[in-house]
């Protein structure tokens, strides 16, 4: 038995690692044809620079930490994502984006896992530190609906393989549930809400950030609690005309991750059904005790009502 499961988690690894390659060999590409075919504005030297940083960052950390040397997949997804989801006048947030990205994936730690997806960790600061002269991505692929279309299915199928497909069909259920929630406190309608799930930031950031397995939950219900609680931010955001609240809500998600992840370990029987057993119990030893004790005093009260001279409060029938 031991063996099939060794197996099965050998499979699991195999496949994974897998679609981490394709999501590498998929966003190097849409990085290329956007500046190649799109007209997108990020020149290839930046692109590349980027890449060599983020190569030479997470190498040299993981020989002064003493790891074992790996092909560094996430460095180069952070630097790519970075470079196409950023839009900044000047070089300085591109290459701020990936160093950030990489610092927080081996220095913000919880429980032996990076707590935050790094591509998300960095865009977000930069849009912190850099508000109001930062922009995210548009329309990188000049509105071609056969590059969003490959983009879908695409992210679908390594989704899948990730083992997050729940993740983004979630995400993208739950973001046009709260944008028709929003529709009625806004002047935009249900359609012009939902437009935004076809811009390149918002491509990247629902099939390759929120479906990191090493940050992701990976059972349906929690992948559905995570989606909406994201979305739920972003509507918020949103509402208060603060834009890419998507990416705030990520951020916000993660940064309580542990917090429910202790709760899900501590109590792997839902605390509700203990809670309203013990309630009845209580309720039920309580009310017998009431039995008891109120038809002794009822008499009793009645006659001291008399006493007093009260006239409010309820008579029992032999009092009339």
């Amino acid at each position: 038995m031991g063996f099939f499961l060794e197996n099965n988690a050998d499979k699991k690894q195999k496949i994974l690692r897998i679609a981490f390659y394709l999501q590498l060999v998929g966003i190097f590409s849409y990085s290329v044809a956007a500046r190649l075919l799109f007209y997108f504005e990020r020149p290839l030297s930046v692109m590349f620079a980027m890449i060599f940083l983020a190569i030479t960052l997470e190498l040299s950390i993981q020989h002064f930490r003493g790891v074992k040397p790996y092909f560094p997949v996430s460095a180069i997804l952070a630097a790519l994502s970075s470079s196409l989801i950023i839009d900044a006048t000047s070089a300085t947030p591109y290459f701020m984006a990936t160093i950030l990205a990489i610092l927080s994936k081996f220095f913000i730690r919880v429980d032996g896992r990076h707590l935050y997806n790094p591509s998300n960790f960095g865009i977000v600061v930069m849009l912190i530190l850099y508000e109001g002269n930062l922009n995210l991505s548009g329309m990188v692929f000049a509105g071609s609906v056969a590059a969003v279309v490959i983009f879908f299915i695409a992210g679908f199928i390594i989704s899948l393989m990730a083992g997050q497909f729940f993740t983004v069909l979630f995400w993208f259920l739950n973001f046009c549930f709260f944008a028709l929630v929003r529709s009625d406190f806004s002047f935009a309608d249900f359609l012009s809400n939902i437009q935004i799930l076809t811009s390149a930031s918002m491509l990247l950031f629902s099939f390759n950030m929120i479906t990191d397995p090493r940050t992701a939950p990976t059972s349906i219900s929690r992948q559905f609690i995570y989606t909406f609680f994201m979305a739920a931010i972003d509507m918020i955001f949103r509402l208060f005309f603060i834009p890419y609240g998507n990416f705030y809500g990520l951020f916000i998600v993660l940064s309580l991750m542990p917090i429910f992840r202790a709760c899900f370990q501590t109590q792997r029987v839902s605390i509700l059904p203990k809670f309203c057993a013990t309630f009845w119990q209580n309720f039920a030893a309580v009310s017998g005790i009431q039995q008891k004790i109120l038809p002794k005093n009822e008499p009793k009260f009645g006659q001291k009502r008399n006493v007093v001279g009260l006239k409010t409060g309820s008579r029992s029938g032999n009092e009339k």
